[in-house]
């Protein structure tokens, strides 16, 4: 029965993917993750939510994620209120790694919230292995040569 999902979680639903990547990200535990989990509860809370893989696996109603990382929460803010707006200015990023280096040195704090996440999805989606979830001086990750992030 590892694997299955309990019967009263996500009924008939198909679960959403992460969009982003993430150090530490549970998708590959999902099959565990879902065994474990009880058959019923009343709402889901995600104190850490990364790529936020069983959140979306779940698909629950009423479910919370949450995370320190601010840059993180203002992703998924727009990536919940203006969707639209975030895939238009993520189609316009070029790919190149002078463009990722640029891209990287804006300041987030001068960006509007949509043009914020495109930046944030662009790092996360072009750097290497997605390991640019928290930008800090000491975190700052090379460019991968990835031509569909």
């Amino acid at each position: 029965m590892i694997g299955q999902r309990p019967p009263l979680l996500n009924a008939g639903l198909t679960p959403a993917r992460p969009i982003l990547k993430w150090a530490g990200g549970k998708t590959q535990l999902l099959p565990i993750l879902r065994y474990a989990m009880p058959r019923r509860f009343r709402r889901y809370v995600e104190p850490f939510v990364g790529a936020g893989a069983l959140l979306f696996d779940l698909a629950l109603p009423g479910s919370l994620a949450s995370d320190s990382n601010a840059d993180l929460i203002q992703f998924y803010t727009v990536v919940r209120d203006r969707p639209g707006e975030l895939l238009a200015a993520t189609s316009q990023l070029p790919i190149s790694e002078d463009d990722y280096y640029r891209i990287r040195a804006l300041d987030p704090n001068s960006l509007s919230p949509v043009e914020r996440a495109a930046r944030f999805l662009y790092l996360n989606k072009t750097c290497y292995n997605g390991l640019r979830g928290v930008p800090t001086p000491t975190n700052e990750v090379e460019y991968c040569a990835n031509t569909k992030p």
